[in-house]
């Protein structure tokens, strides 16, 4: 896009680089690439900027909501936060689809409602999954409307509640110019992922849950959470706008998930949850702890240390672990060494991320201005060099591995992560042992 020219529209630049999702992202990225210039410093200090703006926002609306502590807890376990500091650092809309998520639901709590329909439609024209906060805040407002029917006050809601549908004309309109420009309303490749098996849903659900709300010493965080809030509730301790904000978050939290287990998922998605849920979670320990509000800090000590040790110890190589930098090396080297064997007119075939990483002469990984003329997804036939790495692994990846009919010429390792460049034999060459 920062060649063709910014554009919101769909089909403006090829789908298969923004894969049928809103391109908000997109447009905005390549405002800034076509100001500070197009290279990989000028697109990673972009994500920098906005990482920043980021947890400076968790910390104001947290000072909002709580106090001073609690904005300094939410803020910093967001900052410590490895999903957080691995996108950070990529060029994926993941960042935003959190920010935007976090400015949409404040705005509704602090009845903002220009703000909180600019922002939300911001979130759901970055991406589709926006829609399950915009459509928990629907369902929210609904049933207040529905408990004040008898009052005056259910009118006033009923308004609000059709600026709350702005999203979604936006939204529509851009699946509807979608589908008459390309064929399709979403993304084939994705729709074909969707899981309507309700065991396979159930055990994504549970994974998804697992390592959102209990990895990295977050479970006794969460369970806390539910019992505080259970305690709150019987207590009475919490106001209306308080009320709204829980409920909205515990809800968000909860179709988020199902959409999640639904849908095609990696693992990188769920950053839109953590800037919600340590904002919600440092607002329950200033509830809890009116009284003595320095609990804060200990308790961002303790999940600090309980962070930092399962980070640290953790063999992830994928997207949302800071070992990913390993994969980025070794994925260099593997096309640095394409670069050197001279291969640009070779048939190279490989997985989805390598596939760009050769093509995209904006990522950083090539050398050299040459382009590689036969790069295909390892899907289709292998005609002469594969490369296979420790990330997109599958069953496509492990037939190729266990082909005989392959030669291994090249590896390269760094710890857990590697990469592996195999040739096509010859009829008359022996099959590998």
């Amino acid at each position: 896009m920062c060649e063709s020219g910014p554009s919101l529209l769909p089909g403006d630049i090829d789908s298969e680089l923004y894969r049928g999702h809103p391109t908000f992202f997109y447009f905005i990225s390549s405002i800034w690439l076509n100001v500070f210039g197009k290279s990989v410093f000028s697109g990673h200090l972009f994500f920098m900027v906005s990482s920043v703006l980021f947890l400076l926002s968790v910390y104001l609306m947290s000072l909002k909501l709580s106090d001073k502590l609690a904005g300094l807890f939410a803020a910093a376990c967001l900052a410590i936060n490895p999903y957080f500091l691995t996108q950070a650092t990529f060029m994926l809309p993941e960042i935003m689809v959190g920010f935007l998520s976090l400015l949409t639901l404040y705005f509704y709590i602090q009845k903002k409602i220009f703000w909180e329909v600019f922002f939300g439609t911001l979130l759901v024209l970055t991406k589709e999954s926006g829609l399950v906060l915009v459509g928990s805040i629907l369902l929210v407002d609904f049933i207040r409307i529905i408990a004040q029917f008898r009052s005056k006050s259910w009118i006033g809601h009923l308004a609000d509640f059709s600026f709350h549908l702005i999203p979604l004309v936006f939204v529509t309109s851009f699946f509807i110019i979608q589908k008459i420009k390309l064929g399709w309303f979403f993304f084939p490749e994705h729709m074909n992922m969707i899981e309507l098996d309700w065991h396979k849903f159930w055990n994504k659900f549970s994974s998804i849950y697992h390592r959102t709300f209990e990895n990295d010493g977050r479970a006794i965080f969460t369970y806390i959470s539910v019992a505080v809030t259970i305690w709150l509730i019987i207590k009475k301790k919490l106001s209306s706008k308080e009320t709204l904000f829980v409920g909205l978050s515990y809800t968000f939290f909860i179709f988020y998930l199902a959409f999640s287990a639904l849908n095609f998922f990696t693992t990188r998605y769920v950053l839109a949850f953590f800037p919600i849920y340590y904002l919600l979670f440092g607002f329950l320990l200033y509830k809890t702890f009116l009284n003595i509000p320095w609990i804060s800090l200990p308790v961002i000590l303790i999940y600090g240390w309980i962070a930092i040790e399962a980070s640290s110890k953790t063999t992830s190589i994928g997207d949302t672990s800071l070992k990913f930098i390993n994969v980025v090396n070794v994925h260099k080297e593997a096309i640095r060494y394409c670069e050197e064997a001279d291969y640009y007119d070779r048939i190279i075939s490989t997985h989805f991320l390598m596939f760009f990483n050769f093509n995209n002469p904006y990522m950083g990984y090539r050398e050299t201005d040459i382009r590689f003329k036969n790069i295909w997804h390892y899907n289709s036939e292998v005609k002469d060099l594969v490369i296979i790495s420790s990330v997109e692994r599958g069953k496509r990846a492990e037939e190729l591995e266990a082909d005989e009919t392959l030669a291994l010429i090249k590896s390269f390792e760094n710890d857990y992560a590697w990469c592996k460049i195999y040739q096509k034999k010859k009829k008359n060459e022996s099959p590998k042992e």
